[in-house]
C-alpha cells in the first residue's frame, strides 16, 4: 500500500467528528470479544491504524473516550453516538483502531483474520476463508 493509498479520512454519523489518519494495511480485523460487540452492537470490524498519523476534528468537543478495560479505551461521538476509535493504552498505543465502515476509501480493504472466535455468539456467522484465532490463541501471540 503506497504512501496515497494508506491516508483515509473519514467522519462519524452527524459530521461533529471527522479525522485523518494513515492505514497500516489495507487488511481490517473481525473482533467478536464481548467487550467489541457491547461497544458496536455486533463484531468490530477495524482497521488498524499508525498511531502517531491519526489528526482529529471534534467540533464541540465531541468525540469521547470511554476506558473499557484496564488496557483499552474506545473513542465516540457524543452527539450521535457512532463508535469510532480503539486504542490499547500505554505510553505509545500498541494498536489504534478505526471502524471500517467510517472510512472514505473503502473499495481495497479485505479482511485478514477473525479473533475470539470461541466468544462469538451462534446467531450469526462469516463465510470466508481467512484465518480465525480463538481468546487464546489471540493473546498467545502477545506473551
Amino acid at each position: 500500500m503506497g504512501e496515497q493509498e494508506a491516508e483515509r479520512k473519514g467522519q462519524c454519523l452527524c459530521g461533529k467528528v471527522h479525522f485523518k489518519l494513515k492505514l497500516q494495511s489495507a487488511a481490517v480485523h473481525v473482533c467478536h470479544c464481548n467487550l467489541c460487540r457491547k461497544h458496536h452492537g455486533g463484531p468490530s470490524i477495524t482497521a488498524s491504524c499508525v498511531a502517531n498519523s491519526v489528526q482529529i476534528d471534534s467540533k464541540d468537543h465531541a468525540l469521547k473516550w470511554y476506558q473499557s478495560s484496564e488496557w483499552a479505551e474506545r473513542g465516540f461521538c457524543g452527539e450521535c453516538g457512532t463508535n469510532m476509535f480503539c486504542k490499547l493504552l500505554g505510553d505509545e498505543p500498541m494498536y489504534y483502531g478505526v471502524s471500517a465502515a467510517l472510512l472514505d476509501r473503502q473499495d481495497d480493504l479485505f479482511t485478514e483474520e477473525h479473533i475470539f472466535v470461541d466468544k462469538k455468539p451462534h446467531y450469526y456467522k462469516f463465510e470466508d476463508d481467512c484465518k480465525k484465532l480463538t481468546e487464546a490463541q489471540f493473546l498467545a501471540q502477545f506473551s
